[in-house]
C-alpha cells in the first residue's frame, strides 16, 4: 500500500461538511487499519461458505439484510465522528499534525 496516495485527508470542518471527503477520509483510515483488512477478508471468507449453502432466494435476502445493516453502521459511525470532531472543537481542542 502506497501510504502517500493512501493517506486520509485532513479531518476539519470542511471535510465533515463534504460527503464525498469525509467518505473518502473514512475508507483510507480503515484501508490502513490491518485488524479491518483481517476481518473483512474473514467476513468474505465465511460469507462464500454460507452461500453454498443458500438458495438463490435465501442468498438474496441474506445479502438484503447485509446491506440494511451496513449501511445503518456505516450511518451510526458517521454521526459519531462528526460528533467527537465537534465535541473536540468545543473543547478547544486542534487537530493534531500528521
Amino acid at each position: 500500500m502506497n501510504s502517500t496516495t493512501n493517506k486520509p485527508p485532513r479531518l476539519d470542518a470542511e471535510a465533515l461538511e463534504d460527503g464525498d471527503t469525509f467518505s473518502l477520509a473514512m475508507d483510507r483510515v480503515l484501508l490502513r487499519d490491518e485488524e479491518h483488512r483481517r476481518l473483512s477478508k474473514h467476513v468474505m471468507k465465511v460469507q462464500r461458505k454460507l452461500a453454498k449453502h443458500c438458495t438463490g432466494k435465501t442468498w438474496a435476502i441474506f445479502l438484503r439484510v447485509e446491506q440494511i445493516t451496513n449501511h445503518r453502521d456505516g450511518h451510526a459511525i458517521e454521526v459519531l465522528v462528526r460528533w467527537a470532531f465537534l465535541e473536540g472543537v468545543r473543547c478547544g481542542r486542534e487537530g493534531r499534525d500528521r
